[in-house]
């Protein structure tokens, strides 16, 4: 990398910079030693410096479920937003994703809802994941159609009469 300044007079000077002893600048995040050399015939001198390039943060932010009562589990999406260029979870290096849940089983009574739904982990070279976004798992009743009734009377009273108060045994 090379950048230019001036002398007193105004005449230009070439300054070249070094990244841990490379000339282009650094694009994962870590710890640079930094160099600059004046390039200059009239010139000369040196000085180093240290930075360091922060990872860029991943949010990920789980979506909002909708389950039936007795549902299995459901599958868990989430969205990831905060790639740096035109990176992707496809293209990040060493990118694994994370992992979202909730105390949802077959078994929660619709009581419960909403329960809260949580993503964890995920990692990638140059990124830090932010997982503290939270959605609901909502677990909605559903109406049951009941397309045909038989009804039969049951003792004690087997041959009851219209307008009679009488037992149903579903079958």
């Amino acid at each position: 990398c090379t950048a230019t300044a001036a002398d007193t007079e105004g005449q230009p000077l070439t300054i070249d910079i070094t990244y841990n002893d490379a000339a282009s600048p650094p694009l994962a995040a870590g710890l640079y030693a930094v160099v600059a050399t004046v390039n200059d015939p009239r010139y000369q001198g040196q000085t180093a410096a240290s930075i360091t390039v922060l990872p860029a943060t991943l949010t990920v932010t789980p979506d909002p479920i909708s389950v039936a009562p007795g549902d299995p589990e459901p599958t868990y999406t989430y969205t990831v937003t905060g790639f740096q260029g035109n990176e992707t979870a496809a293209t990040a290096a060493g990118y694994l994703p994370p992992a979202c849940t909730s105390p949802y089983t077959a078994q929660t009574s619709i009581s419960s809802s909403p329960l809260t739904i949580t993503c964890s982990g995920g990692s990638a070279l140059n990124y830090t994941f932010d997982t503290t976004a939270t959605a609901a798992l909502t677990i909605t009743a559903t109406a049951t159609a009941i397309t045909s009734l038989t009804m039969t009377p049951i003792a004690p009273n087997p041959t009851a009469q219209f307008g009679d108060t009488v037992m149903l045994k579903a079958v």
